[in-house]
């Protein structure tokens, strides 16, 4: 009976340690593995005729958002005054202009981004960081990088989802965090994090004083040349961004 029970043992504690060396071996090669779809994204390399595509397709953004905003301004200015002579042109006012209303949307592809990315004034060079790329998908922004370490090189992940924008800040609540393909629990990583808001550069912070942690942005308030952003999500696999015209000032 108790070579039995003693056996029962060894062979409860032999299959416990294989199912754990199984479960090491299988976490670390999740953690070496690189998702798909990162190996993807960095496995296709802009061609020079596409790079210079989504460079002027920048450009071209740029300039009409340029038009977009000069015209709102000449509304503005041409209802404040009503038919004053500006510059050596009549303006004609529209009392129904309403720059509140007069939204202007900046739609930019993920494969536009991406060869962004990859482009030179954008990559990453120097450092242990490489290779930065951005997936959006299911309304989520997922942003990945290789980090060189002496195992060789490791995908860092962190999934992101954009809430309603308050207060003219943009806020990014983290969703999933991984090692190659291995997820992390948000909770466990969260509770390492001292609560507390901290500067990371600008007008960026990581606020972990929440559930979760979250990336906040202060976006700049329509005054001045600057406009208002309304609402940016992720849809259709692009970054979609709606903005609001800036004001002219008040006296």
């Amino acid at each position: 009976m108790i070579r039995r029970f003693v056996r029962r043992v060894v062979i409860a504690g032999f299959c416990l340690s294989f199912l754990l060396a199984g479960s090491v071996g299988v976490a670390c090669l999740l953690a070496v593995s690189a998702p798909s779809y990162y190996a993807k994204l960095v496995a296709t390399h802009p061609s020079g005729g596409k790079s210079e595509a989504v460079e002027q397709r920048f450009e071209e953004i740029q300039a009409d958002f340029r038009q977009w905003q000069t015209r709102s301004l000449r509304l503005q200015h041409a209802n404040a005054n009503r038919g004053e002579r500006t510059v050596g042109f009549r303006l004609e006012a529209d009392p129904d202009y309403d720059p509140s209303t007069d939204l202007y949307t900046v739609r930019v592809g993920q494969d536009e981004l991406n060869a962004l990315l990859a482009s030179d004034d954008f990559r990453i060079s120097g450092g242990q960081l490489t290779d930065l790329r951005v997936e959006l998908r299911d309304g989520r922004f997922t942003v990945a990088c290789s980090l060189a370490t002496p195992a060789g090189p490791v995908v860092l992940s962190a999934g992101f989802a954009a809430r309603d924008l308050e207060d003219d800040t943009l806020r990014l609540r983290l969703e999933s965090v991984r090692v190659g393909r291995l997820p992390l629990p948000v909770e466990l990583l969260d509770s390492w994090l001292p609560k507390q808001r901290s500067r990371l550069s600008g007008d960026l912070y990581l606020d972990t004083t929440g559930d979760a942690p979250e990336l906040s942005l202060r976006l700049p308030e329509a005054r001045g040349a600057s406009p208002r952003t309304k609402s940016v999500a992720c849809v259709d696999g692009a970054v979609v961004v709606q903005l609001t015209p800036a004001l002219l000032p008040r006296d």
